[in-house]
């Protein structure tokens, strides 16, 4: 019993530059004997909000952080194209995965997610993309995620919704049984 597996996202920003990822890479190696842990270099203030996002996460991808991950890029980045796109390059340019964080309810976030998996069919990245929480699964109408569904099957993207900030309308057993890969976390 217990957790052999784990996916932490540690933020990087101008204000906490890369001291966080300093201490969760080397409690990684520490642990390294009893846990898998893979640190997500995280863009929590926006990579067009905090202009030193980039280089504070290419700086931790260097220092060994295992996946990019990106946050609302509607209407915290004001920016989806831009937001997805540099999350890309940067996920291929150091050849990792992305977790990208979608809050945004309603249609913005409806559209998000699909720019997301859109953008990872165009990139190649199929089955190296999550989207945790996803909140507009709750409240979008049921013929929206009907139809999205055979996308984000066809991206082999995978979601993560986490049980204490999850809507209770969460479209669950429509997602695992449509062989949606989902995931729960805390």
């Amino acid at each position: 019993h217990g957790a052999l597996y784990t996916r932490t996202h540690v933020d990087v920003d101008s204000v906490a530059k890369t001291k966080a990822v300093e201490a969760v890479l080397e409690a990684k190696e520490e642990l390294k004997d009893l846990i898998d842990i893979q640190v997500v270099a995280f863009a929590q203030s926006g990579f067009f909000v905090d202009l030193e996002s980039e280089s504070l996460i290419r700086k931790s991808l260097d220092m060994g952080c295992d996946l990019v991950g990106g946050v609302d890029p509607a209407t915290r980045e004001n920016n989806v194209e831009g937001s997805l796109d540099l999350c890309f390059k940067l996920a291929k340019e150091y050849d990792v995965d992305i977790d990208h964080h979608i809050h945004d309810i309603g249609t913005v976030g409806v559209y998000s997610i699909n720019r997301l998996a859109q953008k990872t069919i165009e990139n190649g990245y199929k089955g190296r993309v999550t989207t945790s929480h996803a909140w507009c699964f709750a409240d979008a109408p049921s013929e929206w995620l009907d139809e999205a569904i055979p996308l984000y099957k066809d991206s082999g993207m995978k979601f993560v919704t986490c049980f204490s900030s999850t809507p209770p309308t969460m479209p669950v057993i429509k997602l695992l049984e449509a062989g949606i890969n989902l995931g729960c976390a805390s």
